[in-house]
């Protein structure tokens, strides 16, 4: 089976992927963890083809552009990622704990 990641290639050298949980209440923690965190593709590869991953799991991942020492060029978007995870945190849902 084919996906979206199926080489390095597909949108060029230049990009990672940033992991979007849905960060809701059933929200593993293993998931949660990842959210707002850049990752490569085979890292995502690796990541999805556990069936156990993907089974009732809400997350997604969208390319980030980063530049030649894999920084964010657009370092907000992590940030806010980030600062989503934290704020989410305090509601002491199971995956904070």
């Amino acid at each position: 089976m084919s996906s979206k990641f199926d080489t390095d290639d597909d949108l060029g050298e230049g990009y990672l992927y940033m992991h979007l949980s849905a960060l809701s209440p059933t929200t593993r923690k293993s998931h949660a963890e990842r959210h707002g965190k850049l990752f490569t593709a085979q890292e995502v590869r690796e990541f999805w083809s556990d069936p156990t991953n993907v089974d009732g799991c809400k997350c997604t991942v969208t390319a980030m552009m980063v530049d030649d020492d894999g920084k964010p060029l657009v370092p907000s978007i992590v940030k806010q990622a980030r600062d989503a995870y934290e704020k989410m945190r305090t509601r002491g849902y199971d995956w904070s704990k």
